[in-house]
């Protein structure tokens, strides 16, 4: 049976034609047409095969021969001897991922397979790729190729005829004989990988596409793709993503770079450096360089030259490149892509440098870029396609910290103070929002409300419920924090929307006791300038502030600041103002034993409370009775605490969590009272009541109410009052948050 190139050169001539000729009717290369004659290109694709059959004007017969002709041609090695080892070198200071290694090896040594390593910039990818091949070097007799795709190439990276080029030539191609045609150069390769057993190390790819014409199609070759990409549609590969180095194995590699003993000689400075490279090789690299070009230094001045993230970054350069560089050619990488999603997600990258804290939540991002919630999420998933962003559970990112640091480089490059104060002021409005629903929906009679207008509020996220509001501020309240402390020291933020979300979270943070949080956040509100000039908010936030103290066992602060906030009240003459700031007195006062004190505040916010609601009242007569009751003065305790009981019964809706929370803390003390006068049935059964309200209330708090009745059940089953009081709650323990709304 005759070959391709001879049947071809025969109808050629039979029809008349030069090869230039029929070149030019088949739309193929003069070139293509002589190698595929000469049987230097040995594999013929089916497209170029139709084409020239229609060019030649063949017979059904003379057709079928030519395509038999191009299916049986000789798909040996045109250099059966090359055997190129191209692998570069192994990192000598390899470290660490015994995991990774061991599932490479494993994977590698089934071949025929497909690998992609996939990571952010700096995290080890090519490092990882180049240390299995050399292990498994072995197991590919035929030898390795190596190819850098040039992901990270100032001037673009290779195209796919270029790569195609690289690698035949590389399998002993003569330069002239290499196809032009993409499809052709890589049946070409298919064919000329077929036969051998090959380990091909593809480095630094861009995209699928970029990958896919390169891939062998038959035998038992491996290929193993590093890239800052999933790479998704490559087809049959096994994905391996690469994350920073555990913590042992960062501070291995430190020490592999800059010296172990100088690195074991000041290990907590060695650690401190891990933490502040986060743990990611190419600034640990980076950071060992140091130590070595500096001999002199110790490690803990590297520490403290990198404590500061204005000038990390610049310790981790290098003047063939560094941390910066290889994140600001990913961003470039981004910018330039080709999908339509590419260059605005670029952007999208520096304001995720505006906001401190640790995660953002789409709900935030969309509030910070002022866009859809829907677009918010695309983009985002752009920068986590590129791992320029860590979706580390639904709906949630995080940037490692040296991106993190990189990101706000390049937010100040980008956006100007009044910038990032517009997009701080809307994340606040969002908070706002759902801060007042929360307080709203746990406390719906209490007497304070927003003063701060918010613009239109399409953007509220669907919270329908309580629970499902508290949850929401639950999961965002690490981030929340700190863009609430931000903030206060923002200008151009506003000062009384900042004071108004403080004031908004009381329901949150007494419901969740959530104590050194809401601290920190009144504290650093009540030093705005706009604050001090407003008492009747001012008073409420020393208010505030000072029950959160109380319930952190802070007596002296805690009196202070109620005093403080009764004192503004009564300097605006707001009445309803007063009551409330007279009742947290006398609760904090009572929470610490400070009975001679406590009972006349709360008898003169009783006696103001008769131009006020009944609930304020059933307040002030519960916040009495609990004092009365602990000094021992039960006729005037029961009276009290019954008045109070009926109050809240009356007037609260006890299926909010407000109402549950005071009629609860009423039952509890007459419980109490009728445990310590002998009376065990009623006190049982109040107690009971209590702790059902306090499901809804506070349940939180059930488990440890649940236990201390258990105590008191059991003194009360022995009939030792005595015993009964052992097991007391701490003096406002059970209804810490009754008055202070």
């Amino acid at each position: 049976m005759r070959s391709f190139g001879e049947l071809l050169r025969h109808y050629r001539g039979a029809a008349g034609l030069t090869q230039e000729r029929l070149a030019e009717r088949a739309g193929r290369s003069v070139d293509a047409v002589s190698a595929l004659e000469r049987g230097t290109r040995r594999h013929p694709h089916p497209a170029t095969v139709a084409a020239l059959s229609a060019a030649l004007r063949l017979s059904g017969d003379q057709r079928a021969e030519l395509e038999a002709a191009a299916r049986t041609s000789s798909v040996a090695p045109r250099n059966p001897g090359a055997r190129p080892r191209q692998l570069p070198g192994p990192a000598a200071d390899f470290t660490g991922r015994v995991g990774e290694v061991e599932h490479l090896r494993r994977l590698l040594g089934g071949a025929p397979a497909v690998v992609t390593i996939h990571g952010m910039s700096g995290v080890g990818k090519t490092a990882l790729a180049l240390h299995a091949g050399h292990l498994m070097a072995h197991r590919f007799p035929d030898g390795q190729l190596y190819l850098n795709l040039g992901g990270s190439r100032t001037g673009g990276p290779v195209t796919v005829p270029e790569a195609l080029d690289r690698l035949l030539r590389s399998l002993g191609a003569p330069a002239g004989e290499v196809p032009l045609e993409l499809d052709a150069a890589a049946c070409e390769l298919r064919s000329m990988v077929a036969a051998r057993q090959l380990l091909i190390v593809l480095d630094d790819a861009v995209a699928a596409e970029q990958v896919v014409p390169l891939l062998p199609g038959a035998g038992q070759s491996a290929v193993v793709v590093t890239s800052r990409r999933m790479l998704t549609t490559v087809p049959g590969a096994h994905r391996l993503r690469l994350d920073p180095l555990s913590a042992a194995d960062a501070l291995g590699l430190l020490a592999a770079t800059a010296g172990r003993d100088r690195i074991e000689a000041e290990a907590v400075a060695a650690t401190e450096v891990v933490r502040q490279c986060g743990r990611l090789p190419l600034a640990l690299r980076m950071a060992g360089a140091r130590l070595v070009a500096r001999p002199h230094w110790p490690v803990a001045h590297l520490a403290e030259r990198i404590a500061d993230e204005r000038g990390r970054l610049d310790e981790f350069d290098h003047e063939r490149g560094g941390v910066r560089a290889s994140f600001a050619v990913a961003i470039q990488q981004l910018a330039t892509g080709e999908h339509p999603l590419d260059p605005p997600a670029a952007a999208l990258f520096p304001a995720l440098g505006m906001l401190d804290g640790p995660d953002l939540s789409l709900a935030v991002v969309a509030r910070l870029l002022d866009v859809p919630e829907q677009l918010a999420d695309r983009l985002l998933g752009r920068l986590v396609d590129v791992h320029l962003l860590d979706e580390h559970s639904v709906g949630r990112y995080r940037l490692h910290d040296l991106l993190r640091v990189y990101a706000r480089e390049r937010a100040t490059a980008t956006f100007t103070a009044s910038d990032q104060a517009a997009a701080l002021t809307r994340v606040l409005q969002l908070y706002h929002a759902v801060a007042w629903r929360s307080f709203a929906l746990t406390h719906p009679t209490a007497l304070r409300r927003p003063r701060h207008r918010l613009p239109d509020c399409a953007w509220m996220p669907d919270l329908p419920d309580a629970p499902s509001t508290l949850t929401w501020l639950d999961t965002e309240r690490p981030q929340l924090v700190a863009t609430v402390l931000q903030s206060a020291r923002t200008p151009g933020v506003p000062d009384l929307l900042v004071a108004d979300l403080a004031l908004g979270l009381f329901g949150f943070c007494t419901t969740g006791r959530y104590w050194t949080d809401w601290t920190r956040i009144l504290t650093s509100v009540l030093d705005l300038p706009e604050v001090a000039a407003d008492p009747v908010r001012a008073a409420q936030l020393h208010n505030d502030l000072g029950i959160a103290y109380s319930e952190l066992n802070l007596a002296d602060d805690a009196v202070r600041h109620v005093r403080r906030g009764l004192d503004l009240w009564q300097t605006a003459a707001d009445l309803s103002g007063q009551v409330c700031g007279l009742i947290n007195v006398a609760h904090v006062l009572t929470r610490f034993d400070r009975f001679d004190e406590a009972i006349p505040v709360a008898r003169r916010s009783l006696l103001l409370s008769r131009r006020l609601g009944a609930e304020t009242r059933a307040r002030c007569q519960l916040i009495l009775g609990e004092a009365y009751r602990r000094t021992g003065r039960p006729l005037q305790a029961l009276a009290q605490l019954r008045a109070a009981r009926a109050g809240f019964e009356a007037t609260s809706d006890t299926g909010g969590a407000a109402g549950a929370g005071g009629l609860a803390h009423a039952l509890w003390e007459l419980g109490l009272l009728h445990r310590d006068t002998g009376r065990p049935d009623d006190a049982e059964r109040c107690l009971r009541q209590a702790v059902g309200l306090l499901a809804r209330a506070d349940p939180k708090r059930v488990p440890q109410v649940l236990a201390e009745l258990d105590l008191l059940n059991a003194a009360i089953a022995e009939h030792d009052p005595a015993s009964a009081r052992d097991g007391e709650p701490q003096a406002g323990g059970t209804g810490a948050a009754i008055a202070r709304s």
